[in-house]
């Protein structure tokens, strides 16, 4: 199981990179991607700490700190709201 749990988190996080690369070397830069992107990487970021704790390797509240303060520090994600258009920079 934790090798799954591994072999998922890995590809999430390859993907993730993936997506920044192409976007950086063409320029794509959408609302959809400024809201999805930092929204994804929290996810991912906090999936792994709750994890760790769920196998034993951290204590809850070293991790519940460490989420509490991501999603505080920079909540854009979550109340800017969901964008409508799409946009190229040149």
């Amino acid at each position: 199981m934790k090798q799954a749990a591994l072999v998922v988190y890995v590809f999430a996080a390859l993907t993730d990179w993936y997506d920044g690369w192409v976007a950086r070397r063409w320029g794509y830069v959408t609302r959809w991607g400024k809201f999805f992107d930092p929204l994804a990487d929290k996810i991912l970021t906090s999936t792994a700490f709750v994890t760790f704790v769920l196998v034993g390797y951290a204590d809850a509240w070293l991790v519940w700190i460490i989420v509490v303060r991501e999603y505080r520090n920079n909540p854009s994600p979550i109340l800017g709201g969901i964008p409508t258009s799409v946009h190229r920079h040149q």
